[in-house]
């Protein structure tokens, strides 16, 4: 599996996870308070980082969720004050 997907594509799925993840990002700090956006972002973090590293995905498509999952955590350490 590993080399024979187009890592152009997992970068294009993070990117849209961090746009999407942008704008509600402000929303969820007023909602949750800062400790509560970066608890969210963490989590999503560990989860995508878990699923990416030590699960050995065999399946393309949970290579597709972990990266979904980190670029959903970004916003969260990018643009929260």
């Amino acid at each position: 599996l590993y080399g024979t997907e187009d890592p152009e594509q997992f970068v294009v799925v993070c990117l849209y996870a961090n746009a999407c993840a942008t704008t509600i990002q402000p929303y969820l700090v007023y909602r949750f308070g800062l400790r509560g956006a970066v608890i969210i972002g963490a989590s999503l973090l560990c989860v995508g980082s878990i699923i990416k590293s030590t699960m050995f995905p065999e399946e393309t498509w949970k290579l597709y969720i972990a990266f979904f999952c980190i670029g959903l955590s970004q916003p969260f350490y990018q643009c929260t004050p």
